[in-house]
């Protein structure tokens, strides 16, 4: 199996940065409660074998869904009140989870790829490292993620 190489958090903001357009900035933050994960994203290698995840807070994945399309951030604080993203927004959010698979590099070039994401508040497979990351998106504000390897 591949070792996957912890990205660096100033990476992680260029990168969103990139991909939005727009500042972001992203700083370490304390692990987020297994309650507060809204939304699971996994990552599997050409093996099929699970490799990575990264979980979100409701605040994160409505900033980071609606952020990719420059949805209204107004509407974006009214879905965080209701708990729900809507079929849009978890569109959205799908997309954006699929081009983060970049952001787990591998020490053997092997590829990794998106498998699924559930909004069902799954558990996190069980991996050995993680970090916890406070994303503040230019006119979307803060919300938290935590990327599993």
């Amino acid at each position: 199996m591949s070792h996957l190489t912890l990205p660096k958090i100033e990476d992680i903001s260029d990168f969103l940065s990139m991909l939005y357009g727009l500042t972001v900035t992203a700083t370490q933050c304390d692990a987020l409660a297994p309650a507060s994960r809204y939304v699971v994203a996994n990552y599997i290698d050409d093996q099929g074998t699970p490799v990575a995840a990264i979980a979100a807070d409701i605040a994160a994945a409505a900033k980071l869904s609606a952020a990719l399309t420059q949805i209204p951030a107004g509407g974006v604080e009214d879905t965080i009140k209701e708990g729900e993203l809507s079929p849009v927004l978890q569109d959205n959010l799908s997309e954006v989870f699929n081009i983060l698979v970049n952001l787990f590099p591998t020490d053997d070039g092997t590829r990794l790829s998106f498998a699924d994401v559930s909004f069902d508040k799954n558990p996190v497979p069980a991996f050995e490292e993680s970090i916890s990351i406070a994303i503040d998106i230019q006119r979307y504000s803060k919300g938290n993620i935590e990327l599993f390897f």
